[in-house]
């Protein structure tokens, strides 16, 4: 019991250590103590985790990193949040992101940028800074995440991936990003950004961590229709073969562009030679109309961006301006755009004046 406290303790500590890459908005340090409590009572072993704050945790705050929403209070418990705490898992805190989610440099929040985790161990970087506006990214939208986990603050991050929001700065800061197949994890208690595309994502330090997250996480659940039944793969599809010998990988045809960067190019070909070596057969597939695969994810994002924010009205929950500020003849509707443009950023507005605008009939 002690020992694993004081794990939980030294996370603790190190997270009070790193507060100026501020990678968290809301600390539990008190829950998580009570979680390991819990959790070796039950006979688990306690494992530290952070949450990206776009997933509810009854009793905590949860801000999606917005002024709409700074001081709204969950009432309830996310499916993958619980499962994590079912399997011995004790929050850390809820990290810090994107505005909404909307976003890949983790500077957007309402409390703050994201700091790359490489100045928690190289007091170099912050020397060679030439003002506070000059520093590292952390990538996003779930930077806070990938921070605390490289930190080594948190063994498992939870975070969301529409676009490419966990993967991304998980390779920024040196950890391993997993996107898993949509329907796999529940999406219970995640604020939905475009729904066709939203998943729970994890962050982990190892390929074997990522696997034991991810088997705490999946399965279906009665909460959210979309998730898949656990037996899906040995009804639909073929057993995965015992050797790599008995193995075929498709990989997509491209035509190489500037947008793949040099390194990135070398490192997924040294992955197919080496799975080659291996006795793996690669197959070459052509994925048509590829190029206007970023221009079609836009369209879908932002469409569905604009319906769902819709919610956020202040009138049932969030920011709401004091009524004696309104002038008599103000309207309802007046009211509802002061809430709402005085409390979401720029790049939020942007995305729902898009999606506004692709939902158009002309």
């Amino acid at each position: 019991m002690n020992t694993a406290l004081e794990q939980i303790k030294t996370s603790i500590s190190k997270v009070k250590e790193l507060r100026h890459l501020n990678f968290l908005i809301t600390e539990t340090f008190d829950l998580a103590e009570k979680q390991c409590e819990e959790a070796v009572k039950n006979g688990k072993q306690p494992f530290e985790f952070v949450v990206k704050d776009n997933y509810a945790v009854k009793d905590v705050r949860m801000t999606c990193a917005s002024k709409m929403l700074k001081d709204f209070i969950a009432p309830y418990t996310a499916t993958c949040v619980q499962r994590l705490v079912d399997g011995g898992g004790c929050l850390i805190g809820k990290s810090n992101m994107d505005e909404f989610a909307m976003g890949s440099t983790c500077t957007s929040g309402y409390f703050g940028p994201v700091k790359h985790s490489i100045y928690a161990t190289n007091q170099s970087f912050e020397d060679e800074k030439e003002g506070d506006d000059d520093f590292l990214i952390a990538g996003g939208s779930s930077g806070g995440c990938a921070v605390a986990v490289a930190t080594g603050v948190a063994k498992c991050g939870l975070a969301s991936d529409t676009g490419g929001s966990a993967r991304y700065p998980a390779v920024l800061n040196g950890v391993y990003g997993f996107k898993p197949s949509y329907g796999h994890l529940s999406r219970h208690g995640l604020v939905p950004l475009a729904n066709a595309l939203d998943t729970p994502s994890i962050m982990t330090k190892s390929i074997s961590d990522c696997k034991h997250y991810f088997d705490l996480l999946k399965g279906q659940d009665p909460m959210d229709i979309t998730t898949l039944p656990d037996n899906l793969h040995s009804q639909k599809f073929h057993p995965m073969p015992k050797n790599l010998k008995e193995l075929t990988i498709g990989i997509p045809k491209y035509e190489r562009t500037d947008l793949l960067l040099k390194d990135a190019e070398e490192i997924y070909q040294k992955i197919i030679n080496l799975l080659i070596s291996n006795g793996v057969v690669i197959k070459q597939v052509l994925l048509p109309n590829l190029e206007y695969a970023v221009n079609c994810y836009s369209v879908v994002v932002d469409v569905e961006i604009a319906s769902n924010m819709a919610r956020f009205d202040g009138i049932r929950y969030g920011y709401c301006i004091n009524k004696e500020q309104l002038i008599n003849d103000d309207s309802f509707i007046a009211y509802i755009k002061r809430n709402r443009s005085e409390s979401l950023g720029t790049g939020v507005k942007r995305r729902i004046f898009a999606g506004n605008y692709y939902s158009l009939n002309e």
